[in-house]
Formats: C-alpha cells, structure tokens, sequence
C-alpha cells in the first residue's frame, strides 16, 4: 500500500513541476476604441450588422490590421435567429459552399465505429468513393445524429437554429427555392451544428477583464488559473488513483 501511494506522489509532483514552470508571457496586444472603428452597415428591424476594420502596426513595428463582422441581434430566439439569417445570409450561402473543400480533406479521418451497423454501412458506402461523396457522406452522418439527441435540445435552440434558416432565404428571395429552399436552409443550419459532435471537438476557454483582473499583471492571472487548474487537476487525479491502486 505504502508503494502505491508513493507512485501517486510522484506521479502528482512530476504533473505539479510541468504545471507551474515559470514562463514569460508576451506583452498584451494593443486595444482599441470598438465605436471608433465600427461601420453599421445592414439593419433588420432592431438587429443590425457592422463591420469592425482596423489598421495597426504591431509592437515589432510591422503592420497588421483587425477585421471582423458584428451582429447585435434583438428578440426572442426565432427573432434573433431570423435576423441573424437574414444580416449574414451571403456569408453563409458561400460558407456552406467552401465546406465542401473542408469535407473532401477529412472524409478519410472520421471515425464512424459508434454508429449502428446500416448507417456504418451507408457511410463506407460513401467514404470508398472518396472526396467527390463528402458532402453526402457528412450530411449523412449529421442527419443521423441530429435525428438521435434532438430530443434533449431545448426547444428555444431548436428555434432560433430554424429562423436562421428562414432568414436567410428570405434573403436570398427566389434563389430559395426547388432543392435549396426554406427546408433545405434549417436542415443545413441545424446538421451544421452537429459537427462538434462528430468529431469530437473538445476545448476550453477562459475569459477575464474589468475587476476579475484589477491590480494584477498578466503573469499574474496566469499563475493564478494555473494554481486553480492545478488544485483542481491534482484533487481529481489523486481521488482518481488513490481509488484506483487502492481497490
């Protein structure tokens, strides 16, 4: 037992001494003014779009630039959805159009041994003939999972994911029609989003400004979440193994 809880500890110290090495960090990124450099330039009853263009040089004295579209959506969630269809519909027609150059490059790397049997057999189906399937191959495999969780989306998701199809075919007009039409429009919005879920992505993100960071340098903060990551990260290991080595 003795020899089980030394392998513990030194397993956490090596994590511990990876995990707080001393790093520098680059000086922060200059920041601007949003208002100064926001151009409204689209509007859909109270939601509307803007373009976000700055020129700047960066502090190695080379010239660089930020450039970004916003949308400041209004409503409840087929509204908003609706609007954001409507405000950004070019961009997504032509989004939806460079997926297929994406799907023809990962065609060959998804993983489908967690679905049942028939649906692995239409997507080998497709995956054999190669990059000039993928489209169907992915919209295969999205319909099969949306069809499979949408019983757990709360239904407010499931709305606002619609109006963005509708909006943006009222957008498009009459080139939503025939196999693009208003059905084909949701169906895209809402398979699309079952992507994650295909391959499995997986991230995490910390965000922290204003009085979250007041008095502290950025190392600071750094040293800061690495000790809660740490405190965190060690108390789960050591349940995890003590548990483990112990049963």
């Amino acid at each position: 037992m003795m020899m089980n809880y030394l392998c513990v500890s030194i397993v956490l110290s090596s994590l511990l001494l990876i995990l707080t090495v001393a790093q520098d960090f680059p000086a922060p990124s200059a920041t601007f003014e949003a208002s100064t450099y926001t151009k409204w330039q689209k509007k859909y009853e109270s939601s509307k779009k803007a373009l976000i263009d700055v020129e700047f040089t960066d502090v190695n004295g080379s010239p660089d630039y930020i450039k970004m579209t916003r949308i400041d959506l209004v409503g409840n969630a087929a509204e908003r959805g609706y609007a954001h269809g409507y405000l950004l519909a070019n961009e997504i027609f032509h989004f939806f159009k460079d997926l297929d150059v994406l799907y023809a490059q990962m065609i060959m790397s998804i993983d489908i041994s967690r679905f049942p049997e028939n649906v692995q057999t239409i997507l080998n189906a497709l995956k054999a003939k190669g990059a000039a399937n993928a489209p169907q191959f992915f919209n295969t495999a999205y319909k099969y999972i949306y069809e499979s969780e949408s019983k757990y989306f709360p239904q407010y998701l499931v709305d606002e994911m619609n109006g963005i199809g509708e909006g943006i075919c009222a957008f498009l007009g009459n080139e939503c029609q025939g196999d693009h039409d208003v059905e084909h429009w949701k169906n895209q919005v809402k398979y699309f989003n079952m992507f994650p879920e295909l391959i499995k992505m997986t991230c995490t993100a910390i965000g922290a400004w204003g009085k979250a960071v007041k008095n502290q340098s950025g190392s600071d903060l750094i040293h800061s979440l690495t000790h809660l990551l740490t405190h965190s990260l060690t108390h789960s290991l050591t349940h995890s193994l003590t548990h483990s080595l112990t049963y």
